[in-house]
């Protein structure tokens, strides 16, 4: 299902981030952020 639907891939990779951060690590959610979410914010 993901790798049909693109989309829905980066919208669960989006709700990893916020996770991340309700559990205070903001570090590891930046990390996260530029090098997951970046590239594929790009793409769509």
């Amino acid at each position: 299902i993901l790798d049909t639907n693109p989309q829905l891939f980066f919208h669960l990779q989006q709700q990893r981030l916020i996770e991340l951060i309700r559990n205070g690590k903001v570090e590891e959610a930046l990390e996260f952020a530029q090098e997951e979410l970046a590239p594929r914010g790009e793409e769509n």
